[in-house]
């Protein structure tokens, strides 16, 4: 597979799977089958609990929660977070919303490339994200490492980050930077927290990375070099997909193949997105 269909494909899912806590009390999901997930509030939260979830908890303020990103954000483990978000904390005042594009990798969302559903080629981002003001962004994408540091980048700056973009050969791309439009619309937008959630993982034993992965080991150049570092430098939160999936998948005797749909890309349904909800609620526990 060369550089450049790797960052336009999708990697795929592993699992997390048991009990996990948030708040007191136990949830379930009842039809939607994603089984209990339980915050242990004897256990000390590592890290700190998300600003935005303590308000959650603890007030009646609204809190606005958004997931952004491709194909794999728009499937139903979102939905079943919001379900579950909603239930752990009832006396909330949750707005949750995704605002993924399926088909859309890093290059896509920013106007570095059209989008292939509408052949238009603009920045998504002020429309999608700086419009709508989020307290906390769950996000996950494929595609250029470049543009991808850029979309980090804007979750703390807005629509400036673009203002001295290049492509990875100095190029300038009128069409990434913001319109006055945007600009406008995106006035009032205030850094949030974020939830990064790195790549999957559909295999029992971990990838084998190089000490030094370079775009020919492009999993592992992104999952080990380029999320990472982009995750220190602007304090946001990781969710490690790529490195925990294959001990839970050991741990459960899970068939990697029952948690992808036949086209080896996105999760199943409901095994599969259920598990990727399993993975991410323990994120937003308050303790």
């Amino acid at each position: 597979m060369t550089n450049s269909a790797r960052q336009h494909t999708c990697c795929g899912l592993a699992l997390f799977v048991g009990l996990v806590g948030c708040s007191s009390a136990s949830t379930t999901l009842g039809a939607r089958g994603s089984g209990v997930v339980q915050c242990a509030v004897t256990t000390p939260a590592s890290p700190p609990a998300f600003k935005a979830i303590e308000r959650l908890a603890t007030t009646q303020s609204e809190v606005r929660i958004l997931v952004y990103g491709q194909s794999i954000s728009e499937q139903a483990w979102w939905s079943k977070t919001k379900a579950w978000l909603a239930q752990t904390y009832p006396s909330g005042n949750l707005v949750m919303e995704e605002h993924a594009r399926g088909g859309c990798a890093a290059q896509c969302l920013i106007g570095h490339e059209p989008w292939t559903f509408d052949g238009k080629q603009y920045n998504r981002l002020p429309e999608d994200v700086f419009a709508w003001k989020p307290d906390l962004i769950i996000f996950h994408v494929y595609g250029d490492h470049i543009d991808y540091g850029y979309i980090l980048k804007s979750f703390k700056e807005g629509c400036s980050a673009f203002d001295d973009y290049r492509t990875h050969d100095g190029k300038t791309i009128p069409q990434v930077r913001c319109t006055a439009a945007q600009r406008a619309m995106s006035a009032a937008y205030k850094a949030p927290e974020i939830l990064i959630q790195n790549d999957f993982v559909v295999s029992d034993t971990p990838l084998d990375c190089p000490a030094d992965p370079t775009p020919a080991t492009w999993e592992c150049f992104m999952n080990e070099k380029i999320i990472p570092k982009s995750v220190a430098r602007y304090g946001y939160r990781l969710q490690d997909n790529f490195h925990d999936w294959p001990a839970h998948i050991r741990s459960r005797a899970v068939d990697p193949e029952t948690l992808l749909q036949p086209d080896q890309t996105h999760l199943s349904e409901p095994i599969g997105t259920d598990l990727m909800f399993e993975t991410t609620a323990p994120h937003l526990c308050y303790r």
